[in-house]
């Protein structure tokens, strides 16, 4: 896979954003994205760590009110490189 510009990183995030965002109106993805506290039960991550992997832009996150959702393939996959690496 190709490494992205940090620019183009930034647009590829906004795009998707964009698309959760509508998708999520939509009802599209509400049985797919999980909540804070159900995604450190399931991967046994501290309420700490998934909040600092949000706040620095690591996995992707779309905020409904006052919860953030998040879908659970990218965490997964997120803490499962953070492992092997």
């Amino acid at each position: 896979m190709k490494n992205l510009t940090p620019e183009q990183e930034t647009i590829k995030e906004a795009v998707l954003g964009d698309i959760l965002q509508a998708l999520l109106q939509q009802n599209a993805l509400t049985p797919f994205l999980l909540r804070s506290r159900q995604i450190v039960s399931i991967f046994r991550v501290s309420p700490q760590h998934l909040c600092w992997m949000r706040e620095n832009g690591i996995v992707p996150v779309v905020k409904e009110g006052r919860s953030f959702l998040y879908n659970p393939m990218d965490v997964f996959g997120i803490l499962a490189d953070q492992t092997l690496n």
